[in-house]
């Protein structure tokens, strides 16, 4: 076969729609895939019009038999030599970004061939120093490849290219790789130094995976002395801001906050630094499962399968459920559900509201000692927790609360409040004032005998 004749088999690649429509068989002059033309659903738009996207390697370099041309083996292995030969990459480097992007996007076969081929193509633009290669491949040799072997110094030497050597996630990677080879045996392990200086110098440039891990070096006591109380107070520091990233964006933003949580409610759990609580354990375990749950296709390259947790913070749910004899079921909107789902900080709102929300239909029974009201519609669904049941989510809409053993309410002529006092034995629903002069909305007072908290356990239900 000559040239000319290569390019007209080359011409039939392009703007073929109605080719392989009323084709019956198709090939592929890129990869050399024989298939039914019916098995091509994909489909480019260009100002070349609309071409076939081949369904095993996703290139645009289809052709079908309605085109007139010889498709038989030897003559399409021809034409695949002249066309698509060694040297092809060299002098259309953009055929490697757009199979990178491809493959990427799944229109590309998962094969080993193909994986392959993806990984060859990342190399030879990686070895022109384009940074986002080398961190795909340092991300891929850590743990992602499915049909490769997984190569820890591979990886770090990617993430340790030039064009990386100041990313703050690469000296994430870095570090998770040295503190992943620390022998806590040997006081004297050089991993440990060089994971807490990938950590250190990370952390600087403002990645806050980077202060996970070194919570994690001061806690276990590698690489440093161990300082329990240092490891517990960086991941303090971070849970505010994480959690209102969390849930301003109803968890549809990727950042630290499951795996934040899960160390939070491990340590609680394990009673290491904090007293031993199921309660608060099971507390930042539903946040993590449900940040997990929201979060899994949000994450990028940085932070796929590297610091997967989601299997650990299920086991220690599980494991404190048995303990607790506690099955998951609906949130109780009760006293307890609404303690759980209060901010931490000293002037509280349900589920970090913020702007006054509706306080609606409260009704007070002196005779059952029970009070019920609605929150209204808020300007953000509310984030509730519920221990008990094992529940954590969002919820919108009006939602209806009782609360048992109430021995008395205040109302005041407000319709409205702004966030929530606690006091022992009592709940103040407060609304923002002029000059600062905030005044109560509601104040609930409890009869309550039980030390542990001053909400009794009743059911209650969305309105």
């Amino acid at each position: 076969m000559d040239k000319k004749t290569a390019a007209l088999y080359k011409r039939h690649t392009l703007n073929n729609e109605i080719e392989i429509v009323n084709s019956k068989e198709a090939v592929c002059l890129f990869c050399g895939t024989r298939l039914s033309a019916r098995k091509i659903v994909d489909w480019e738009n260009d100002k070349k019009g609309v071409r076939a996207l081949c369904p095993e390697c996703g290139m645009t370099a289809v052709v079908g038999d309605a085109s007139g041309l010889d498709l038989s083996p030897e003559t399409v292995e021809e034409a695949r030599r002249l066309l698509y030969g060694p040297n092809y990459t060299r002098h259309h480097p953009d055929i490697l970004y757009k199979y990178i992007s491809r493959y990427e996007e799944g229109k590309v076969t998962r094969n080993k061939e193909n994986e392959a081929l993806y990984l060859h193509y990342l190399k030879k633009i990686a070895d022109d120093g384009h940074d986002n290669a080398c961190f795909t491949l340092g991300c891929l040799y850590s743990g992602e490849l499915q049909f490769h072997r997984k190569d820890l110094r591979k990886a770090a030497e990617y993430f340790h290219e030039a064009p990386l050597r100041t990313d703050p996630g690469a000296l994430t990677h870095l570090g998770y790789i040295h503190m992943s080879w620390i022998n806590p045996r040997d006081p004297e392990d050089d991993n440990a130094v060089r994971a807490m200086q990938y950590f250190t110098k990370a952390q600087a440039l403002g990645d806050q995976m980077a202060s996970l891990f070194l919570s994690d070096l001061y806690i276990h006591g590698l690489g440093v002395y161990e300082d329990v109380a240092l490891g517990a107070k960086i991941l303090e520091f971070l849970y505010p801001e994480n959690y209102s990233s969390f849930y301003f964006s109803e968890g549809n933003i990727y950042n630290v906050f499951p795996h934040l949580c899960y160390r939070l409610g491990y340590l609680h759990a394990k009673g290491i630094h904090y007293e031993k609580n199921n309660y608060n354990a099971l507390h930042y375990l539903l946040l993590a499962e449900l940040a997990f749950k929201t979060q899994k296709n949000l994450a990028d390259s940085d932070a796929r399968s590297l610091y997967h947790e989601e299997e650990k913070v299920e086991a220690l749910i599980e494991e404190i459920a048995k303990e607790e004899n506690f099955v998951r079921g609906e949130p109780y909107f009760d006293s307890y559900t609404f303690d759980d789902s209060l901010e931490e900080d000293g002037e509280m709102s349900l589920a970090h509201v913020r702007g006054s929300t509706p306080f609606l239909n409260p009704a007070y029974d002196p005779d059952r000692k029970i009070f019920s009201f609605d929150l209204g519609e808020t300007r953000f669904p509310m984030l509730l927790v519920d221990t008990n049941n094992l529940y954590a989510g969002f919820q919108s809409g009006t939602t209806h609360w009782e609360f048992e053993n109430v021995s008395k309410v205040e109302l005041s002529e407000a319709d409205h409040y702004d966030y929530v006092r606690i006091a022992w034995g009592k709940i103040v629903f407060m609304a923002f004032g002029p000059r600062g002069n905030n005044r109560p909305v509601c104040t609930i007072t409890f009869e309550s005998k039980e030390e542990e908290t001053p909400f009794p356990k009743t059911k209650g239900s969305k309105a």
